[in-house]
């Protein structure tokens, strides 16, 4: 527990981090709209945060390794707030575990390549994240790292859009490539059952339709060639 200091407010990030590994209500990452209804919380939101700058990097690490194990939280908005290399390793493994994540914003911050290699690794194992914003990082990471994220997302096939400042436009291709693949596959998952199984069928019968017909062209063609001998 923080010592109650007169004046400042006492904050507490070891009792925000338990809460967010229990998915319970929390307080600090409460973004403004939802604070009259902790408990329904969805959305995470530390940016622009007076209390999130003042807390120590190992307090930073203890909020975002408890994301790991929460069942709640979907939207997390980091942008601008201090994300370091050693920050980003940890939502690397939290991409790893985690179920309910599914949009993570960390623009405008430090990441390098250890964060960016850590994040390719964490998208790899990922099967909930649809979106990934990591743009205007402060400073550059290597090819090896950008070609470490391209292929991790030839093995992942929930992200749907990733910004990211990439130098190699080998790694760039391939990634709006697997891009696209998994929108696509995103659309194809909100056809309805019924309307999947329509076109099955009508592709199935127009199979059967062409099978049919060349069938009938080549008895045609044997009664023609019986005729000519």
């Amino acid at each position: 527990t923080v010592p109650s200091i007169p004046g400042v407010r006492a904050t507490d990030w070891a009792a925000e981090a338990a809460h967010v590994a229990a998915s319970e209500a929390f307080e600090y990452g409460l973004v403004s709209t939802d604070s009259s209804k902790a408990g329904a919380a969805t959305t995470y939101e530390v940016t622009g945060k007076v209390l999130w700058g003042q807390a120590k990097e190992e307090e930073r690490l203890r909020v975002v390794d408890a994301f790991a194990s929460n069942t709640v939280v979907t939207r997390v908005e980091m942008v601008n707030a201090l994300v370091s290399d050693a920050v980003a390793v940890a939502w690397g493994r939290v991409l790893e575990a985690s179920t309910a994540l599914t949009a993570l914003n960390l623009e405008s911050n430090a990441i390098g390549t250890a964060g960016v290699e850590a994040l390719a690794a964490g998208l790899r194992a990922n099967s909930t994240l649809r979106e990934l914003k990591l743009a205007n990082q402060a400073g550059n990471f290597t090819q090896a790292a950008e070609e470490a994220m391209a292929e991790a997302l030839e093995h992942n096939l929930t992200l749907t859009r990733l910004t990211i400042d990439l130098r190699s436009t080998l790694a760039r291709s391939s990634i709006d490539k697997y891009l696209l693949r998994n929108q696509e596959h995103l659309r194809l998952q909100q056809i309805p059952d019924s309307v999947r199984e329509a076109r099955a069928k009508a592709q199935r019968l127009e199979e059967e339709r062409v099978k049919a017909e060349a069938a009938e062209r080549d008895a045609e063609a044997a009664r023609l060639a019986i005729r000519l001998e």
